[in-house]
């Protein structure tokens, strides 16, 4: 009997559990339609998802997980904790940048990428791949045309999703274009967001704190723990 779906899973598997992802041929987007009847789920579960897809897909989803979800079932969101790398960034916490964020890909020096902070910044909140990112003339990180100082200067003068949608308006085009990170889901826009499509109780919660008793007892969830300290935790209920 299945339990609970796993949204944007990659290859993953547990028990009584579903995952779907464009990796296992689960394409979702803004007309998807999860393949089970209303009522029928205990729980809802993604993890560093929510922040590859656009608004529309967004609202699509939690819609669809409301309809399949039973009364007082739980949905569970993880995904980057943008307000705080925000303000990090802000009271320049070069530890925290270096220490969570990393400090750039490899291949950024070839494409004339600094590694700065602003250009960390803005791969998290701003990425795509340009080619096979694994290839040695692939690509992945934030818009190249940006420089740190204009970063910087948006970084520290628009809210934060004026800046993120300055940030993803940068991310060219073209057939060899895959987009990543092209959404800033803050607590305050998926909390809208979840009671808008009906849900109850949306709160922030931990790594360490859940209602789901696999997230919780099972090594299946582990992926969240490991991002525990740049990741936003968000709980609600049908």
């Amino acid at each position: 009997m299945i339990k609970g779906i796993n949204l944007g899973s990659g290859n993953w598997s547990h028990k009584n559990w579903i995952g779907y992802d464009k990796l296992n041929n689960n394409y979702l987007n803004e007309t998807s339609v999860l393949p089970h009847n209303d009522d029928t789920l205990s729980y809802i579960y993604s993890c560093h998802f929510f922040e590859h897809i656009n608004d529309e897909t967004i609202i699509n989803l939690l819609k669809e997980s409301y309809r399949v979800l039973k009364k007082n079932g739980i949905i569970r969101i993880v995904v980057p904790h943008f307000n705080l790398m925000l303000d990090k960034y802000k009271k320049n916490d070069n530890n925290f940048f270096r220490k969570n964020l990393g400090s750039g890909r490899p291949e950024w020096k070839k494409y004339n990428v600094e590694h700065t902070m602003e250009t960390v910044l803005a791969h998290w909140f701003s990425n795509y791949d340009d080619g096979d990112p694994d290839n040695r003339n692939g690509y992945r990180g934030p818009p190249r045309n940006l420089s740190s100082q204009q970063i910087k200067e948006k970084a520290l003068s628009l809210p934060i999703e004026e800046f993120s949608n300055w940030l993803i308006s940068h991310i060219p085009s073209g057939k060899n274009i895959t987009t990543q990170h092209i959404n800033c889901p803050t607590i305050t826009k998926m909390k809208n967001l979840l009671e808008k499509a009906g849900f109850k109780n949306v709160q922030e919660t931990s790594a360490y704190k859940s209602n789901i008793y696999d997230v919780l007892n099972t090594g299946a969830f582990n992926n969240e723990k490991r991002r525990k300290h740049i990741s936003l935790f968000i709980e609600a209920n049908k």
